[in-house]
């Protein structure tokens, strides 16, 4: 087989939005390893990219986390001293693990828009809603993403009439 299907995540230089792909992304559908090699099976690529609110989201609930570690590391140098009570450390334990727990969604989250090339054989870039399940298998259920488990017949694809 000539072509293999192409599943990529990319990183926060990919990030784009809804009818609006990253020109990172367009280049990752459009070339293989340069302009001068353009990528000839395009529609057998599909990318997972960070929004660009997503992103900002993430990164604040980052920085909210280590905000707090900071706390935490200043008030275990008054602690030597005793000058920080029980209630008051139980108290940062707790928000340094909230914090924490926010941060995975948040990045998972982020991860929300599909770029791939639709059946009119154009980059598009989609919205998926990103819930518990694994983000490939909202993919693969979202019809814009047009992948499919069966084989398909030759009259099946618009671009060349042969895959």
């Amino acid at each position: 087989m000539p072509w293999a299907f192409g599943y990529g995540i990319l990183g926060p230089g990919g990030a784009s939005d809804s009818g609006k792909p990253s020109v990172a992304a367009r280049r990752y559908l459009d070339e293989t390893t340069g302009p001068e090699k353009p990528r000839v099976y395009r529609n057998a690529v599909i990318l997972l990219a960070p929004s660009r609110d997503g992103l900002d989201i993430a990164s604040r609930s980052v920085r909210d986390y280590l905000a707090w570690e900071q706390v935490r590391l200043s008030l275990k140098a008054q602690q030597k001293d005793g000058s920080v009570d029980v209630a008051r450390m139980q108290t940062l334990a707790i928000n340094i693990d909230k914090a924490k727990g926010r941060v995975p969604d948040a990045i998972r989250q982020a991860y929300c828009t599909v770029v791939t090339v639709s059946d009119r054989n154009k980059v598009q870039a989609f919205k998926i809603n990103v819930i518990e399940e694994p983000h490939f298998t909202i993919i693969k259920n979202d019809p814009r993403s047009r992948v499919q488990d069966s084989a398909i017949s030759a009259h099946s694809c618009p671009i060349c009439q042969k895959c």
